[in-house]
């Protein structure tokens, strides 16, 4: 376990809400954060590094943002700690341009992704067979999540009229009133968002590969 750790983290809406959610869970766990600070893509994140280095020795860094930013923010801090476990959201789960630009840091890096293998057996495997022949690849955690969530948003349109509020609340009586909606990513609820399954991936010869057991 960890005992202090450094935050990295995209200066936009979906880094400061990682960002705020991952503090909270590490000062409720007693963890220390030795540095915690935003980036840009354009941020000259090699001296950034240097002074968040010098603020405390982490025993893990977390990277909060999308490939550029992790990428570039891992390859910073393997310059100056090889030996640095780094953990990089979901956002980064982009195995090409991570590699591009994470260059020798690419091993270090581990990213938490949605768990996307937990769908309708059915579904997922047709979904899978057509993103391969329109991509010629397997869709990435993020692109299931944006299917699954333009299928669900349909339906709700579909069983509850064009109202907003009806909408709503039918979204809300998934995994209450109703039971979750089949998704291919796993069963869409909202009743219980922290039921939400996740896994440890790394990039290896240009793909996601689990790190833990599913």
């Amino acid at each position: 376990k960890a005992r202090s750790a450094l935050i990295i983290y995209r200066a936009d809406q979906y880094g400061q809400e990682m960002f705020a959610g991952l503090r909270a869970g590490l000062v409720a766990r007693g963890v220390r954060i030795t540095a915690a600070f935003p980036t840009l893509a354009q941020s000259d994140l090699a001296t950034l590094v240097t002074v968040a280095v010098r603020q405390g020795p982490a025993e893990v860094a977390y990277l909060l943002g999308d490939y550029r930013v992790v990428g570039r923010a891992a390859r910073a801090l393997h310059a100056s700690r090889p030996d640095l476990p780094l953990v990089a959201s979901d956002a980064a789960a982009y195995p090409a341009g991570l590699a591009e630009q994470a260059g020798a840091a690419l091993s270090s890096i581990r990213l938490l992704t949605f768990r996307t293998t937990d769908g309708d057996t059915a579904r997922s495997a047709a979904y899978v067979k057509e993103f391969r022949a329109v991509a010629g690849r397997d869709p990435m955690p993020d692109e299931t999540l944006t299917a699954d969530a333009l299928l669900v948003a349909v339906a709700a349109v579909r069983y509850a009229g064009p109202d907003r509020s009806a909408v709503e609340s039918w979204l809300a009586s998934l995994g209450a009133s109703r039971p979750p909606w089949p998704g291919l990513s796993g069963p869409i609820q909202f009743a219980h968002p922290s039921q939400a399954g996740f896994e440890v991936m790394q990039v290896q010869d240009g793909a996601l590969v689990p790190v833990t057991p599913r």
